[in-house]
């Protein structure tokens, strides 16, 4: 009965900690963390780390609410748009997830990525 009691107790503040206003699960928070992470060093043009950020960008798009920061369909943007700064640099693995996500992506959305891409490599125009 002691462990009954007990395993009620625990499972009730695992649901408190979860539902805490302005506190987000801890995966939804790990998630948030790598990709906070991972911009910096993307930013400074790492191709590893490009490569990793757009895989975590196209896990929350396709894992909604994985990630808190992500935006639903400007997830895939953003994993196209780092794919392909990955593959630009050697990446094999980049061009062919870019390759798979281009088919589940709108013209509209791989248009957009296509630009964030094209803007970071050469941001005055």
């Amino acid at each position: 009965m002691k462990a009954i009691v007990r395993a009620a107790a625990l499972a009730s503040g695992v649901l408190a900690a979860c539902a805490a206003p302005n506190k987000p699960p801890p995966r939804v928070a790990a998630c948030d963390d790598d990709i906070t992470r991972f911009k910096h060093a993307a930013r400074a043009g790492d191709a590893r780390t490009q490569y990793r950020l757009a895989t975590r960008y196209r896990l929350s798009w396709l894992n909604p609410g994985l990630c808190a920061s992500g935006a639903g369909q400007d997830d895939a943007i953003e994993a196209y748009r780092w794919y392909t700064l990955a593959a630009g640099q050697g990446v094999e693995a980049a061009a062919r997830h870019r390759d798979a996500l281009e088919k589940a992506m709108t013209p509209a959305q791989i248009a957009e990525a296509k630009r964030r891409a094209a803007e970071w490599l050469d941001p005055g125009g």
